[in-house]
């Protein structure tokens, strides 16, 4: 396994060799993933309870 000094991969993606789906150690992370080092965003909660549709 080599990985590059300072930046451990997550232990949910695989070392070597990376998979065609995952970005690469030295590429930014997609933007429809979020980072391993980012928590994701909260669902958006309605201010409103939503009426019930008649």
């Amino acid at each position: 396994m080599s990985t590059l000094p300072g930046r451990p991969l997550p232990p949910e993606l695989p070392a070597e060799p990376f998979s065609p789906n995952e970005p690469a150690p030295d590429q930014p992370p997609r933007p429809d993933e979020p980072a391993p080092f980012e928590p994701a965003p909260p669902a958006p909660e309605p201010s409103m309870p939503v009426p019930p549709r008649t």
